[in-house]
């Protein structure tokens, strides 16, 4: 979604014509709210932006660098998922942070895993031929400012309520309308004590499915 369908639906949600507020006082109003739903998210509930990427596996190679950094992107925070095709069709990995004493003589390729360590990615079995592997990660984004109406929003989609009613407060705390500013705030602040429990849950669920205290899901495995 992009800061233009942010701004249309935060205005029929608040009846809220360009004349009342122009689209230069919402993007700053917008800016506001996107950099403190993002902080609030990363710090409180340990989410961040998700993305994937596909690559090639080569022929008895276990190591594999994760992409570098770009201008948007300050790189890895955790792996969520790794999930490799060897030559029949995509399977999910089982995620470790420690080396495994017997990983070398691993050759079950029904049910992969993936070592995260060094900023690499270790699959084994290795594979005999090529094929490919996908990785799922979170990332913090570099630059969260936005300019125009035509930026697109990187927080993931499922978080874009969550920004568009933080984003209702400010408006109608403009337009002097205090108790539905209030209705706003209040609705902002369940919406993200929610999730933190729910981080905390899932963080809870990790732990109670780790094998000798490996938590297999990812969680800030690397720096």
């Amino acid at each position: 979604m992009d800061v233009s369908k942010i701004i249309s639906i935060s205005r029929k949600q608040t009846s809220t014509s360009a004349w009342q507020i122009a689209d230069v006082d919402y993007l700053d109003y917008l800016n506001i709210v996107y950099k403190e739903v993002f902080s609030r998210l990363s710090i409180n509930a340990k989410k961040y932006t998700r993305q994937s990427y596909t690559s090639s596996l080569v022929a008895n190679q276990s190591e594999y660098s994760y992409p570098a950094p770009s201008v948007t992107e300050t790189g890895l925070k955790s792996v969520l998922n790794v999930y490799i095709d060897y030559w029949d069709w995509e399977k999910e990995a089982k995620i470790y942070n420690n080396n495994i004493d017997w990983i070398y003589e691993y050759d079950d390729r029904d049910n992969p895993i993936a070592i995260t360590r060094d900023w690499s990615l270790f699959i084994y079995p290795k594979p005999a031929t090529t094929g490919t592997f996908r990785v799922e990660w979170k990332y913090i984004p570099l630059d969260l400012a936005l300019t125009t109406t035509n930026d697109s929003i990187k927080l993931a989609s499922e978080y874009h309520d969550i920004l568009i009613c933080w984003l209702n407060a400010y408006i109608f705390g403009e337009k002097q309308l205090f108790d539905k500013q209030w209705l706003q705030k209040q609705m902002f602040e369940g919406w993200m004590m929610g999730m933190k429990q729910e981080w905390a849950m899932e963080k809870e669920n990790a732990y109670n499915q780790s094998e000798d205290g490996i938590i297999n899901l990812g969680y800030d495995l690397l720096p």
